[in-house]
């Protein structure tokens, strides 16, 4: 039901001159159901992107609960929040995007990254998502996302895979303790920040040639560095996003 009215609300804000401010009651009848009358009608509102939530529930099958636990937002237009630049405020995330938080090993989210959600379905993952530019506090090279969660977890093993949508889908079918590599590479800080977690790495990169190519070089960088792996067995195809959406149960 939620998705069917996901995808009817988005067309409203598409191809109508609707302004999400007269959308907001129903936004918080969707998905804050609990939040009081009162509460509703503080003036703060909901940031919502309903071409960013039909992403996620009809092409993603992301719901409710996983876009809460993994913190996913969206990007709002008209230069409404933006960083400085030589004093200057400019949107450095486009409208359209679906914004996902990155955080550290302790778990506090030092830098943003960005999807794009139309075009950039196929092609480098550089046109496909945009991430906030390295500073003192945030290093691309220097994160694993979903790190602080798989620290914490007991199981004494955890996947290891490239993208943000690679661990969702996996969490979704139950498997938890995934990493994500942000790309096909793992530098010498992501290999130190492996070695803190003293648990055995399953690697599960994409099928295509530089997955394959990357398997080979991180389980070699991973010996070299005394951590224990082994590699996804199986002849499989594409992505574990992509295996997972392919092999849920239709509801």
């Amino acid at each position: 039901m939620i998705k069917v009215l996901v995808v009817v609300l988005s067309l409203i804000a598409k191809y109508l001159p609707v302004s999400l401010v007269v959308l907001e009651p129903v936004i918080f009848l969707i998905f804050e159901p609990s939040i009081g009358k009162s509460a509703r009608k503080k003036p703060a509102r909901k940031l919502v992107n309903w071409e960013v939530l039909n992403y996620l529930y009809t092409k993603r099958q992301i719901d409710r609960e996983l876009i809460t636990r993994f913190s996913l937002g969206c990007s709002i237009s008209g230069q409404q929040i933006g960083i400085t630049d030589n004093n200057r405020i400019y949107d450095f995330f486009s409208e359209k995007q679906l914004i996902i938080p990155l955080a550290n090993k302790e778990g506090e989210i030092v830098a943003f990254a960005g999807r794009k959600i139309d075009g950039g379905a196929s092609g480098a993952a550089q046109t496909k998502y945009k991430y906030l530019p390295s500073s003192q506090y945030y290093r691309k090279s220097s994160l694993l996302y979903n790190y602080s969660v798989v620290k914490k977890s007991r199981a004494t093993e955890c996947y290891l895979v490239e993208g943000f949508f690679d661990v969702i889908s996996l969490t979704k079918i139950g498997v938890e303790n995934c990493l994500a590599l942000l790309g096909t590479n793992l530098s010498e800080e992501q290999t130190k920040l492996l070695q803190e977690l003293k648990k055995r790495i399953i690697l599960f990169l994409d099928s295509d040639k530089a997955g394959q190519e990357a398997t080979i070089n991180i389980s070699l960088r991973l010996l070299s560095h005394e951590i224990d792996c082994e590699v996804v067995k199986g002849d499989y195809q594409g992505d574990p996003d992509e295996i997972c959406q392919q092999n849920e149960p239709k509801t």
